[in-house]
């Protein structure tokens, strides 16, 4: 049998409207048609405009002879919604304003789609972005094309409730191009101002001493701490703070004490000083600083200081003197001349010394 020896024609009564009058299928390989001569003869009708019971009648015409055949179907068209798959959502978030979110996202079989947020921050502006599954670091992706899509999100600087719309785009088992969506709300309860500039270390001490602005807009006390497995223990002993808890809806100024080693060498340095709330929330605190040693300074006090010293040793004069002519002056160790001398030169001596150095 040769199929291109016929013709079909087919005429759909739409429920809706008029017939489409006598169309011609076509077997070429174009359009709707997948194949060329393969004897399936194909046309598109883009007319349904509500569910019912559609009429068609076809006209098929041998070429050759001439002959024709017709044959009538019915075809029903229903509101047909096809099965959407869950879509399965994990934020991680921390409680601090300037922390970044980590999003997870995937469909309930793990397939591939299009995952892209949006978030609507405090203000009201909105920021747009994708989730991806090619497991690179910086997106927080652990394996690539697990299914599994993620992201890193930055730029969380205020504090407040954030809205997170995720929406999925995917192609179904039947066909058909679907999306599902997923809303959920995060929210920054805690600001930190961190200190700006180039501190200086004090160098008889080792210590540094800044201060931290924390508000909060939590509802519950936090415990503030540190997180000392993550501190470099090769310059830093160890951290203080003057509160121990910020509570909450309160603001506060927080003095942090850093305490460094004695193998600190003079430099210019930046640090991280992990700062954890409520034993769960972490935040690096970053802090700059230079250490040098201050070589010793000749102000009026050092002078005041050299100055007794060297009164204090006339006294010292005279009590050698007296020591050494003890038999010539016919007296002894214990004579009050010589106690006097003595707790003179002691008495200017360590005064000399205590204006000098401290």
């Amino acid at each position: 049998m040769e199929y291109s020896d016929f013709e079909i024609f087919c005429d759909i009564k739409d429920t809706g409207s008029d017939s489409t009058g006598r169309v011609l299928m076509t077997d070429d390989g174009e359009g709707i048609d997948e194949q060329q001569g393969d004897g399936i003869f194909s046309y598109l009708f883009e007319g349904i405009s509500e569910a019912g019971d559609y009429g068609i009648e076809f006209t098929i015409d041998h070429i050759p002879t001439g002959s024709s055949s017709l044959k009538e179907k019915t075809f029903r068209v229903t509101d047909y919604q096809p099965v959407k798959k869950e879509i399965y959502l994990k934020v991680e978030n921390n409680i601090i304003a300037g922390s970044p979110v980590r999003i997870y996202a995937n469909l309930e079989d793990f397939s591939s789609g299009i995952f892209i947020y949006t978030i609507t921050l405090p203000g009201g502006e909105v920021l747009n972005g994708e989730l991806y599954d090619n497991g690179s670091k910086i997106n927080g992706d652990s394996e690539a094309s697990d299914g599994i899509y993620s992201n890193v999100l930055e730029g969380f600087k205020e504090t407040g409730e954030y809205a997170i719309e995720l929406r999925a785009d995917y192609h179904s088992i039947e066909g058909y191009d679907l999306h599902q969506t997923m809303e959920v709300k995060i929210g920054k309860y805690v600001g930190i101002e961190i200190p700006e500039g180039v501190l200086e270390l004090d160098p008889d001490s080792k210590s540094l001493k800044t201060i931290l602005k924390m508000t909060s807009i939590y509802d519950e006390d936090l415990p503030i701490g540190i997180n000392s497995q993550k501190i470099d223990k090769n310059i830093i002993k160890n951290v203080e703070f003057d509160y121990g808890i910020l509570e909450a809806g309160s603001g506060i100024d927080i003095e942090m004490t850093i305490y460094f080693t004695e193998d600190i060498q003079e430099d210019e340095y930046i640090i991280n000083i992990p700062v954890v709330l409520g034993q769960v929330f972490t935040k690096d605190i970053e802090v700059k600083f230079s250490y040098e040693t201050i070589p010793f300074k000749f102000d009026l006090k050092t002078l005041a200081g050299l100055i007794i010293i060297f009164i204090s040793l006339i006294p010292l004069v005279f009590l050698l003197y007296t020591v050494i002519n003890l038999k010539k002056l016919n007296i002894k160790l214990t004579h009050p001349r010589i106690i006097i001398e003595f707790s003179i030169f002691i008495i200017l001596f360590i005064a000399g010394i205590i204006i000098v150095f401290i």
